[in-house]
């Protein structure tokens, strides 16, 4: 079993490196399966926009969040909300 400092490490850096992923991408999904759904240009712009307002918005909550709780109860809700918000783009 790794010391906790090493465990805790690895869970974070997974973490982070998956919302990196996920926030990276999102200039290639969201073209790519508007496109795919047929949706028109201002539909996609208005879906980045969207994306972006949420983004935004919610910067300052997980802001407090991580400071008051830990980065990892800030991390988590992220990972979540825009995995099922992914998951419900492809369904």
């Amino acid at each position: 079993m790794p010391p906790p400092d090493l465990r805790s490490t690895v869970i974070a850096g997974i973490g982070i490196t998956s919302l990196t992923i996920l926030r990276a991408n999102k200039n290639v999904i969201i073209p790519l399966w508007g496109t795919a759904l047929g949706l028109s240009n201002e539909v996609v712009t208005l879906a980045f926009a969207a994306y972006a307002l949420i983004d935004t918005i919610m910067f300052h909550p997980a802001g407090n969040l991580a400071d008051r709780k830990g980065r990892l109860w800030a991390l988590l809700p992220s990972l979540i909300i825009m995995s099922l918000a992914i998951i419900l783009m492809v369904s």
